[in-house]
């Protein structure tokens, strides 16, 4: 994991080499973009853009998660997908001028890099590798933003803490013993937030999963120990 600290420049350019989208380009045109970046910090809760408005920068998580949200129509937030450290949030809309239709807000303390438009639009017309990912990744994330929606709209509480925790074990787990081991740090607070629920909702959830055998908390990190029984909360097919 990177030490965000003050996101110097150096620190920066680690972020950018280690993010997936942006393997195509070399380390001295990244060395250069990295120079036109700026570290960024927000509180939990804060808004980095409001749905609808059109992006001159989009953002790469250092540390903590973002919120993707869509505002329904009597004016309830679901979260419709979930950024977390090493990728890249609203790069389409930042290069194609067409901006975001999700608002961008800081799920837990947040650390990202500030990516100009302006700068990265060269590489991007240089590189094709680059536009090539972006392609597969946004036809893959739109699937995925639908399904979450779907369910972030109607599930119970439970269905919504089992889909996150799915989530973020595919994303960020690592093999611990039985079970998946999410390596991004979490509080049950954050399990909150990431799922539109209160504090005792989730305490609850988290504490009766933990009986049952299905997760573990331990120094707040979470590991998944049984991913069938949570795929069968998060689609409905088993009650927890």
């Amino acid at each position: 994991m990177i030490e965000t600290g003050n996101c110097n420049e150096d620190i920066r350019l680690t972020a950018l080499k280690q993010c997936s989208l942006l393997s195509g380009i070399p380390e001295t045109a990244l060395s250069e973009l990295a120079v036109a970046t700026q570290g960024t910090s927000v509180e939990r809760g804060g808004i980095i853009w409001m749905n609808g408005r059109k992006l001159d920068f989009f953002g790469l998580v250092v540390a903590g998660f973002v919120k993707m949200v869509k505002t329904t129509p009597i004016g309830r937030e679901v979260t419709a997908e979930l950024i977390g450290p090493g990728q890249v949030f609203g790069m389409l809309g930042a290069v194609d001028g067409t901006g975001c239709p999700l608002m961008a807000r800081a799920a837990t303390l947040l650390s990202y890099i500030r990516i100009p438009s302006s700068a990265f639009l060269p590489l991007y017309n240089t590189y094709p590798s680059v536009r090539d990912a972006l392609v597969s990744r946004s036809g893959l994330r739109l699937r995925n933003t639908f399904e979450t929606l779907a369910m972030m709209s109607t599930g119970r509480v439970e269905q919504r803490v089992a889909a996150v925790l799915l989530t973020l074990a595919g994303s960020y787990g690592e093999t611990a013993g039985l079970g998946v081991r999410i390596t991004a740090p979490l509080t049950r607070q954050d399990v909150a937030d990431l799922t539109g629920t209160t504090l005792e909702s989730a305490i609850r959830t988290l504490s009766r999963w933990e009986r049952e055998g299905l997760a573990r908390t331990d120094q707040r990190f979470i590991t998944v120990l049984d991913e069938d029984a949570l795929a069968g909360i998060a689609t409905g097919a088993n009650r927890s």
